[in-house]
C-alpha cells in the first residue's frame, strides 16, 4: 500500500507541475490537490493518456520504463 501512495504522490507532483505550466488557471497546489483527490486508477490513466501511451505511440514502452524506473527508486 505504501508503494501505491508514493507512486500517487510522484504522479500528482509531476502532473500538477505539467498542468500548472500548461493550464495556469489554478495554482500548483490546487492542481496537486486535485490530482491527489483522484482515484489511483484515474490518475494513472490521466498520466498515461497525457504521455500518449493510450495512443500507441512509438515511445510508449520507453515512457512506461521511465515511470517504472522512477517508482522503484521512491
Amino acid at each position: 500500500m505504501e508503494q501505491s501512495n508514493k507512486l500517487k504522490h510522484y504522479l500528482s507532483q509531476y502532473m500538477a507541475e505539467v498542468d500548472y505550466q500548461n493550464f495556469g488557471q489554478m495554482t500548483y497546489e490546487e492542481h496537486y490537490n486535485q490530482k491527489m483527490n483522484m482515484r489511483d486508477f484515474d490518475l494513472l490513466a490521466y498520466w498515461l493518456d497525457y504521455n500518449g501511451v493510450f495512443d500507441g505511440g512509438e515511445d510508449m514502452i520507453s515512457k512506461l520504463k521511465i515511470l517504472t524506473n522512477k517508482t522503484t527508486t521512491l
